[in-house]
């Protein structure tokens, strides 16, 4: 005849509670992005993705995926490149304030005659007969503000400098290029409006490679 071993009710919940508990973990067991058979040890910190001791690491008190932690890295150097004041920026900080001074002395002569004609009361003759020249010197005297203007942004590197800058340079390159091809090489304001055309040529270069730094 056979006996009826009974098992202890405490050892039959044990076993029972052991079998919901491995259940639970199975089902919560994550595995890695980049190897689906591996199980995951940790989910990085930046991106919230599982993954193995092989494709991530522990930095500080988290755990940060190869993947993130190259897209900090490269956060920091960008970073470093804009506090940083490169040689085309100075270039093209120098070259802004050349062409203010150029266009400041272009606007003197005919400056100094429209104060004289002023201080003497007959600006309106003056006026009348060098109507081109004075709108010459209200030109030439806004260009010179304006590139004093753009030189100091640029060596702040302000960001509105990289488009706003690029838009003035090509305009004062095309600008000087037409005044330039028509005069004759012996022109008195021959070498002027050549350096004029190289210089604004060269600002938009060195803006336009400088867009890690500004931008």
């Amino acid at each position: 005849m056979n006996k009826k071993v009974e098992m202890p009710k405490e050892s039959m919940d044990g076993k029972v509670k052991g079998l919901f508990e491995s259940a639970r973990v199975k089902r919560t067991t994550e595995y890695c992005i980049n190897h689906p058979r591996t199980s995951a040890i940790a989910r990085c910190a930046e991106c919230g993705l599982p993954f193995c001791n092989i494709c991530i690491d522990r930095v500080g008190d988290q755990y940060i995926c190869y993947a993130c932690l190259k897209k900090k890295i490269d956060r920091a150097k960008n970073a470093e490149k804009k506090g940083a004041v490169t040689f085309k920026i100075l270039m093209a900080t120098s070259l802004f304030f050349l062409l203010a001074i150029m266009a400041f002395i272009q606007a003197v002569p005919n400056l100094q005659q429209a104060i004289l004609s002023f201080l003497s009361y007959k600006f309106n003759a003056f006026y009348t007969k060098h109507t081109v020249e004075f709108w010459n010197i209200i030109i030439e005297f806004s260009k010179a503000l304006m590139f004093f203007f753009l030189g100091y942004e640029t060596l702040m590197m302000k960001r509105s400098i990289f488009l706003t800058g690029m838009v003035v340079s090509l305009v004062q390159f095309f600008w000087s290029l037409t005044v330039l091809l028509p005069l004759p090489s012996t022109a008195s304001n021959f070498p002027t409006t050549l350096i004029q055309v190289v210089s604004s040529f060269l600002v938009f270069i060195c803006i336009y490679y400088s867009k890690d730094e500004l931008v």
